[in-house]
């Protein structure tokens, strides 16, 4: 067996090991957005059996702000090991070599969201810390619901693209928080605009100004909406409220989307605002956890459970 770090590259076979370890196929168009054209790319460990694919452990690499200092790390996305190699050595070794490349590249940590049975694994075998439940969130959609008074100084609009100024409305963030991730219209574009998967975006400005001051991001599942992500204004996030009234009376065809789906944790700047609009904390129904494997003490697990907000689609579920 052979355990090496590979770049920005899929192996003729590791559509099988996919089809094999989750039972399900992924187009073409989504593989090569995924592996081979996210903006700073991703790294993987690969474990072969001869020339034969037998397990991957990896993520892709982003951005982060911790203290307003630039950092690299890794969403984990797509652990896999062929059924007839599956041991725990074989994903610990293998997972090994992508941690002891993450230290020599000064990565301080990796994040993804693990099921309760690979949280267990990871707590035991791999350093993970694993100890909080993803803020799931959600609420029924009522159209016919009055909008709110001050509805009409905001307008929204459907939109194909992030405008420049989405630069300005991330850098808000940069000294209000101690850990975000750099969400730029580099970003944005490869994650929403120039991906296979389908989303709607919406713009919100002021009328008075004719000013954006935020975008959210939504995905349509046979009922629901998925609120994908959101990033607005720091001193405009009040109007997240506003914005959600209006997609939901104007929008959305009551016959077909029935509930909203969104993640937030309680750290969330947005935490409040969705509340206040009807949203309410359940269990995430796939048993979730937000999960972090810390290689430095500027980001122990205290400091990035406590700190890191995420959204769905800081996750590669949606």
């Amino acid at each position: 067996m052979l355990i090496k770090i590979e770049h920005n590259t899929i192996p003729e076979s590791a559509q099988e090991l996919f089809t094999t370890s989750f039972n399900q196929t992924r187009d073409k168009k989504e593989w090569l957005w995924k592996y081979k054209e996210s903006p700073q790319g991703l790294t993987t460990a690969r474990a072969y059996d001869g020339d034969k694919l037998i397990c991957q452990y990896g993520g892709i690499k982003y951005s982060c702000l911790i203290n307003n200092k630039e950092y690299q790390i890794f969403q984990i996305i797509d652990l896999m090991t062929k059924p007839a190699y599956r041991n725990a050595w074989i994903m610990v070794k293998t997972a090994n070599k992508f941690f002891e490349y993450c230290q020599e590249s000064r990565v301080p940590f990796i994040y993804g969201f693990t099921t309760a049975v690979s949280r267990k694994f990871g707590i035991k075998k791999l350093g993970y810390y694993a100890e909080s439940p993803v803020g799931y969130i959600r609420k029924k959609i009522y159209p016919k619901k009055r909008l709110p008074l001050n509805s009409s100084l905001i307008t929204i609009e459907k939109v194909d693209s992030f405008k420049e100024r989405v630069n300005d409305i991330y850098k808000e963030y940069l000294n209000a928080y101690p850990l975000i991730l750099k969400k730029d219209k580099n970003y944005l574009d490869w994650r929403y605009i120039n991906t296979p998967i389908k989303y709607k975006i919406f713009s919100l400005s002021l009328k008075e100004k004719d000013k954006i001051i935020g975008y959210v991001i939504i995905k349509e599942n046979k009922n629901k909406i998925y609120l994908v992500d959101f990033l607005l204004k720091e001193k405009k996030i009040d109007k997240l409220n506003i914005f959600l009234s209006i997609l939901e009376k104007e929008y959305l065809n009551p016959k077909v989307f029935k509930t909203f789906e969104a993640w937030s944790p309680k750290n969330s700047p947005y935490y409040q605002e969705l509340l206040k609009f009807g949203f309410k904390p359940y269990p995430e129904p796939r048993n979730l956890y937000f999960t972090v494997r810390p290689f430095s003490k500027i980001a122990s697990n205290i400091f990035t459970d406590s700190n890191f907000s995420y959204t769905m689609g800081d996750s590669d579920l949606f």
